[in-house]
């Protein structure tokens, strides 16, 4: 009453500035929610999709609780080796670069039928994405987890010693890590672009189908 401003356009900026969202005509605090929900160890892009919230908004969150999303489970000799023979069987190990001025990103992904095996994975690694695919005519489906840059790294170099087909792929992606991924696209050198240019060329020969 004293602004001039109705209960209801006060609730309404609040939920723009991210600290209440609606749900059932009731107001809740979000803030709250997904400091929980983040504890759970569920990622900002789930916790986004799950509350209809702006990623911005749970990142905001996430930075000021000082939660680190990629605490990569360290894996025993027995996991890492089994893991090694997933990602070797099944698994993807990619530098994709969407737009030639962009940093490439690293992205480790594994793909099967069996949902229990993804889901174990994805558990095990503590970091990631699981995700269905769409059905494409007959085929049964399927399910993928899907890791990004520091966390597929983490992972690779836990299974380094026990890779056997995918082990230039992973030689590629750990180096490309330690030398460019902490730095801007606007800093390297001609030279630097240019290694960048060989790295992910090599990526895509090395996992090209059929005869090289």
């Amino acid at each position: 009453e004293r602004i001039g401003k109705s209960k209801a356009s006060i609730y309404s900026k609040l939920n723009c500035l991210g600290l209440y969202r609606r749900k059932s005509g009731r107001y809740i605090e979000t803030e709250a929610v997904i400091a929980e929900k983040l504890r759970e160890g569920k990622s900002v892009n789930e916790i986004r999709k799950e509350l209809k919230i702006s990623y911005c908004i749970a990142k905001r969150v996430k930075a000021s609780l000082n939660i680190d999303q990629f605490q990569v489970k360290i894996l025993s000799d027995t996991q890492a080796a089994y893991v090694a023979g997933i990602i070797d069987g099944e698994g993807c190990i990619m530098l994709s670069q969407r737009k030639s001025k962009g940093l490439p990103s690293i992205i480790l992904s594994v793909a099967n039928t069996h949902f229990g095996l993804i889901d174990y994975l994805g558990g095990l690694a503590k970091c990631g994405s699981i995700f269905d695919n769409k059905k494409k005519g007959n085929r049964r489906p399927q399910r993928r987890w899907m890791a990004h840059q520091r966390c597929a790294v983490e992972i690779l170099r836990q299974v380094k010693p026990y890779m056997i087909c995918k082990s230039k792929q992973l030689e590629i992606v750990c180096d490309f890590y330690d030398k460019f991924l902490n730095y801007h696209p606007w800093e390297y050198t001609k030279e630097e672009k240019d290694i960048m240019s060989n790295m992910v060329a090599e990526i895509h020969r090395l996992n090209k189908r059929g005869v090289l």
